[in-house]
């Protein structure tokens, strides 16, 4: 995942991994990718923000 990718709504975009288990990471709106907001391999917690999106809205003019 790089800055400019388009993304969508459920895409899975990648793995968080819990103790051995890999959970995979989904965003919840369909957009750009604006900026990774952390590194691979970095921890994070519970709600922590992990990319940046600017949303789109699919059939809006």
């Amino acid at each position: 995942m790089t800055r400019g990718d388009v993304i969508k709504e459920g895409q899975i975009i990648g793995w968080l991994d819990q103790f051995g288990t890999e959970l995979p990471i989904e965003p919840d709106v369909p957009g750009e990718v604006l900026e990774l907001l952390i590194d691979d391999g970095e921890p994070v917690g519970f709600g922590d923000p992990l990319i940046a999106v600017l949303p789109s809205f699919p059939g809006i003019n």
